[in-house]
């Protein structure tokens, strides 16, 4: 698995899976609470380590059997998953 998510793209997507993923997150609103970010206002570095991420959560979704994938077919971050 690790050398197969290494192929994928430059070892970032293993990068992901290793230190895990989670949505950008803002406090911009009145009360100061954090948030997650709306995909549009995401920065260019924040979408590049998304796609990283969802192409690791590809990579094990493919590897995995029926059983096993229905188990994990709702994470979002490839290190849950």
């Amino acid at each position: 698995m690790r050398m197969y998510t290494k192929s994928i793209n430059e070892e970032r997507a293993w990068r992901s899976i290793r230190a895990g993923w989670n949505p950008p997150r803002t406090t911009e609103d009145v009360d100061h609470e954090v948030q997650v970010k709306r995909e549009l206002d995401w920065t260019n570095d924040e979408c590049t380590f998304a796609s990283y991420n969802s192409k690791a959560v590809n990579a094990i979704f493919t590897s995995v059997d029926t059983s096993m994938f229905k188990i994990i077919s709702n994470y979002l971050s490839a290190k849950d998953a």
